[in-house]
């Protein structure tokens, strides 16, 4: 669990590396109140940075350069604006659910949060070139500092405290059961690396159909696998993957569903190569055998949903200088373009097809939805890439990877 979460707060530092790029300084006014507590100028103006980099990272969409375009019925400038107060709602709703379980940063937890900002600094070659580098980005020490904390209670303290299997609010393992019984397949597979690129393409093939021949000739499959594979994460799920629908590309999926138990497929060709799978039993036994590996994705959307049922639940201020905050100035952006009479508006869609496009601006998930290949990268102790259309888990048996990019 300490390396999944870990994780998980690695990448929300990362959002915040990314967001240290063109913000300008601003004061301490204030723009809006939630449940009383005060949303500075500063502290907002740095929220929009941050809330755009964590939409390029989940939608594709550098929201920057769209600010005036409509997207969904708002302009860019007015999603980066929500989602910069949710973004506060949620770190304040972290903090009242910590509160009301009288959960709080130890010393232990306060040295860990500055080992990780020692780290950032020294990525900057030192204090005196990273406060440089935040100077000249317009981002707050304090806010950075806000941010590290918060995203440490939330992904963390309150995670490991409350919604890890067992704990309080954490889901039930019959119900984990159940679901996975019902919606989940269990496959092992062999990988031959291919690209229609590759000049050897069609040799490749001629091997995968070789293999195959000798997986249907009823050879053991797992000595196949240890001679032919090519998927790394084949060593991390040794067992094989277990997942659910949108996790892995289509046609691996499809194949995997379509499957009777210890049936194996044809051969699949996917944009990593050639595959060829074996449907194995997923038993309620196997399951709760394994129940601290699959329970992660389940225990994150619990928390999530607890956190934005508190978040819903405050009261939100605007106050007057909210309106004139000026998003492309915070944005270092002199003139994004503007939606012209020919320009239809843009449908805001996550890389992963789920309904929130920005993820109500939230963190992300612990180490259970690794970002679309397509427009950003994996986590680095992710030696899987997802699938092209998928969020997909790593490093807890629900894998989003067929292959390392």
């Amino acid at each position: 669990m300490k390396i999944v979460k870990t994780t998980a707060y690695i990448l929300a530092m990362a959002i915040l590396l990314v967001s240290l790029a063109g913000c300008n300084k601003a004061g301490k006014q204030v723009v809006a109140k939630i449940d009383g507590k005060d949303v500075t100028v500063d502290f907002f103006e740095n929220a929009l940075k941050r809330s755009n980099a964590m939409i390029q990272q989940t939608v594709g969409f550098d929201l920057s350069q769209l600010l005036d375009q409509e997207i969904d019925g708002k302009t860019g400038a007015d999603i980066l604006k929500e989602e910069a107060i949710k973004f506060f709602q949620q770190a304040y709703a972290a903090e009242k659910l910590a509160a009301d379980n009288k959960i709080s940063l130890s010393a232990e937890d306060k040295e860990t949060i500055k080992k990780y900002k020692d780290d950032m600094i020294n990525q900057y070659g030192g204090r005196s070139e990273f406060i440089k580098q935040l100077e000249a980005a317009g981002m707050s020490e304090e806010f950075l500092d806000f941010s590290m904390n918060s995203e440490y209670l939330l992904y963390m303290k309150l995670h490991g405290e409350l919604f890890h299997i067992g704990k309080p609010l954490a889901p039930r393992q019959e119900d984990i059961v159940s679901v996975m019984l019902k919606d989940y397949v269990r496959a092992k597979h062999i990988l031959i690396q291919a690209t229609a690129e590759d000049a050897d393409f069609n040799d490749k093939k001629a091997k995968a159909e070789s293999v195959l021949a000798r997986a249907k000739a009823g050879e053991d499959f797992d000595a196949l696998i240890t001679e032919f594979n090519e998927d790394p994460g084949v060593e991390e799920n040794p067992d094989g993957y277990v997942f659910t629908k949108n996790q892995m590309a289509k046609e691996f999926e499809d194949a995997a569903y379509a499957l009777n138990e210890n049936e194996i497929s044809g051969l699949v060709q996917t944009s990593y190569g050639f595959h060829i799978l074996k449907k194995l039993p997923l038993t309620e036994a196997y399951i709760t055998e394994n129940i601290e590996k699959y329970s992660e994705t389940f225990e994150q959307e619990a928390m999530n949903n607890k956190i934005a049922e508190i978040s819903e639940q405050m009261k939100v201020e605007y106050l007057p200088l909210f309106d004139s905050i000026d998003v492309k100035k915070a944005l270092g952006v002199e003139d994004a373009p503007a939606a012209g009479d020919d320009n239809a508006p843009i449908e805001l869609q996550p890389a992963d097809g789920s309904e929130n496009a920005a993820g109500d601006n939230a963190a992300p998930p612990a180490d259970n939805a690794a970002p679309p290949a397509d427009n950003a990268a994996p986590p680095a102790d992710n030696t899987q890439a997802p699938a092209d259309n998928a969020q997909a888990p790593a490093d807890n048996g629900i894998p989003a990877p067929v292959l390392a990019q």
